[in-house]
């Protein structure tokens, strides 16, 4: 956090960056949680939302347990399924 604070305190001055449209307001939340990393990114304008990304640990999860499914029979994907806890509202998109 230390590090972000210094960063997010100096101006940029790099010679490269250069303003090409109106001031834009990006808001990056991340958080570890029990499922995984969770990342929140919302764009603001003239006070409105204008977008919003959410990524779960669920939903980035979901592609491992396909891994783990084949090989075994149908009975065991409760468990299998229960074993990662993954949310599944979180992957409804």
């Amino acid at each position: 956090m230390e590090i972000l604070d210094e960063l997010l305190a100096r101006p940029l001055d790099d010679p490269h960056v250069r303003p090409d449209g109106p001031p834009q307001s990006i808001g990056i939340g991340r958080i570890e949680s029990p499922r995984g990393e969770t990342v929140c990114v919302i764009e603001t304008s003239d006070g409105t939302l204008r977008r919003l990304h959410l990524r779960t640990g669920s939903y980035a999860n979901w592609p491992a347990l396909a891994h783990t499914v084949p090989g075994n029979l149908l009975p065991d994907f409760p468990l299998i399924n229960k074993s990662f806890e993954l949310c599944y509202a979180c992957a409804d998109r």
